[in-house]
């Protein structure tokens, strides 16, 4: 993406509204990164939150109504 963004920025202003689809793509693409990535810390704190409720109760339970993926 880089190159081709230097490559469109060499072309001049010609490419401007090419330079900004490009940009937003990118915003697009981070945007589902980071999604995800907050979906993978979600499920991992509930895994936490799960197992220091075993240490403390010495009971291991997935169950916890207040967890939503």
């Amino acid at each position: 993406e880089i190159v081709e963004y230097n490559r469109l920025y060499a072309l001049g202003d010609d490419t401007i509204s090419d330079r900004l689809a490009l940009m937003q793509r990118k915003k697009d693409d981070l945007l589902q990164q980071r999604e995800a990535l907050d979906k993978a810390l979600r499920l991992l704190d509930h895994k936490i939150f799960c197992y220091q409720r075993a240490v403390d109760t010495g009971v291991l339970s997935w169950d916890d109504p207040n967890y939503k993926v």
